[in-house]
Order: structure tokens, then C-alpha cells, then sequence
């Protein structure tokens, strides 16, 4: 948790619906043909491309492992 006025907590979150709530379950897939991705999306980044630099400023480059590469 942040403390003091200098470390402030900045959250960006998704209300989880229905459609969501199907994809986490696996359910997502109407269809035989394949497919069912579980990504979750917020929507047009256009749009929330200026609130979300606005929220996190400062850039930081993670170094992620896949399948340990």
C-alpha cells in the first residue's frame, strides 16, 4: 500500500461481465472451429492512451521469461 503523498497507488482495473466470466471458465468458444483466447481488453487504447500516461508517467522496462527464454 502507498504510503505518504510521494507513493501514491495507481490502479488501473476492468469490471469483469458476463462475456468475461465465460472466457475465464473456457466457455468462450461458440464455435468448433478453434480459438477461444483469454485475453481481457479495456477497449479503444486510442482513447485510453492519454489517461493511462497521465495515471503511470514514468516508463520501466521488465525483463519477462517465457518458457524460459
Amino acid at each position: 500500500m502507498a504510503s505518504g503523498a510521494s507513493h501514491v497507488a495507481r490502479i488501473l482495473y476492468k469490471e469483469i461481465v458476463a462475456g468475461d466470466l465465460r472466457k475465464i471458465l473456457a466457455q468462450s468458444n461458440d464455435s468448433d472451429t478453434g480459438g477461444g483466447a483469454r485475453d481481457f481488453r479495456f477497449g479503444s487504447f486510442k482513447t485510453l492512451l492519454p489517461v493511462i500516461r497521465q495515471m503511470f508517467p514514468k516508463k520501466v522496462k521488465e525483463n519477462r521469461k517465457r518458457d524460459g527464454i
